[in-house]
């Protein structure tokens, strides 16, 4: 599987998946609020930061 940089369009990511474009920007979106984010980008580096935290 490719690696998810907080860049990919939820058509890639939904094919990854194998969910519908719009079930992935659904889910993503209730992600991004649950996290307190705006972009996947942020939601990304917030979830890498504390990942390494963790470790």
């Amino acid at each position: 599987m490719p690696a998810m940089d907080g860049e990919g369009q939820t058509s890639e990511i939904g094919c990854i998946l194998s969910i519908k474009e719009r079930t992935a920007a659904f889910h993503l979106d209730n992600a991004k609020k649950k996290l307190g984010v705006r972009t996947k980008n942020q939601a990304v580096t917030l979830l890498a930061s504390s990942r390494s935290s963790i470790l």
